[in-house]
């Protein structure tokens, strides 16, 4: 029952599961089967990781923008440009709904990740 503890998360752990579980019981009087095991795992989980890093390379989606909730939007805004380079690509003013929203990113917001800032005037 403790062979499962080892298991890598993901489609790999029942394979890993079976072969744990039939070298142990090959080696059931040995102690190298759970040095055996140790080392299944360790190399099960660097084939992962190298899968990852092939699906990253290979994968064209990424991150739209994300949204912030600010106390002082003008000071907010400053720190973003003058900090840290970004531009403002927009803002957008909302009195019915008493909020504020800028827009601001490093280039357009069709190929760039942008931030979203959020000032609402009732808090």
């Amino acid at each position: 029952m403790w062979l499962f503890m080892f298991c890598p998360a993901g489609s790999q752990s029942k394979n890993f599961g079976l072969k744990a579980f039939k070298i142990f019981r090959q080696e059931v009087n040995s102690k190298s089967a759970s040095k055996t095991i140790v080392n299944m795992a360790q190399g099960s989980t660097a084939t992962t990781q190298e899968k990852a890093l092939e699906w990253v390379k290979s994968d064209k989606r990424r991150m739209l923008h994300v949204v912030y909730r600010v106390g002082d939007l003008d000071r907010t805004i400053k720190f973003y440009t003058e900090c840290l380079g970004m531009k403002l690509l927009r803002k957008r003013d909302v009195p019915e709904e008493k909020y504020t929203n800028a827009f601001l990113g490093y280039g357009p917001e069709d190929s760039h990740f942008v931030i979203e800032l959020t000032y609402s005037k009732l808090s």
